[in-house]
């Protein structure tokens, strides 16, 4: 708790919540962190019985109307996996083409990397060990895993 704490401080002015309410209940709310030209769609939160109203359609059109107001140029909705539906959510946000999804490959902290390997392998084991970082879940999407692996150099 007391890094979450820390990093509202590291982000003081850089960080909002939006939130969409109807008869005085919340129904969607996101956390959007900004710097620069850019703002990133960071968390979201929705009321499952008020996805009908559409509450999250208008944070994401808040967000935008605050970033325009605030000279922000991009607003990034993140990644949608293999979830089909919201990634047809999130681009019909823009007309633009997608971005590729590019990762890192540098392991910063080798020692914990490891401590997380092995208790992967322990727990569930590793499905793909030749894919970087082998030590996310196994309910990846095998299309994507084969798609990933056809474009590594």
């Amino acid at each position: 708790m007391e890094s979450l704490h820390a990093s509202f401080e590291v982000f003081k002015g850089k960080q909002f919540f939006i939130n969409a309410t109807h008869e005085g209940s919340y129904i969607s709310s996101s956390f959007i962190l900004h710097h620069g030209d850019y703002m990133h769609y960071h968390l979201a939160a929705n009321d499952p019985s008020a996805y009908p109203l559409a509450g999250n359609s208008l944070v994401i059109s808040e967000a935008c109307h605050w970033g325009v107001e605030n000279g922000k140029k991009e607003l990034h909705l993140g990644g949608a996996g293999s979830d089909e539906n919201l990634y047809r959510f999130k681009r019909n946000f823009t007309k633009a083409p997608p971005l590729e999804l590019l990762m890192g490959k540098k392991i910063r902290m080798p020692e914990a990397y490891d401590q997380l390997s092995e208790a992967k392998k322990a727990q569930e084991g590793i499905k793909h060990p030749g894919y970087f970082p082998h030590i996310v879940g196994n309910g990846w999407d095998e299309r994507l895993y084969k798609e990933r692996e056809e474009k590594r150099f």
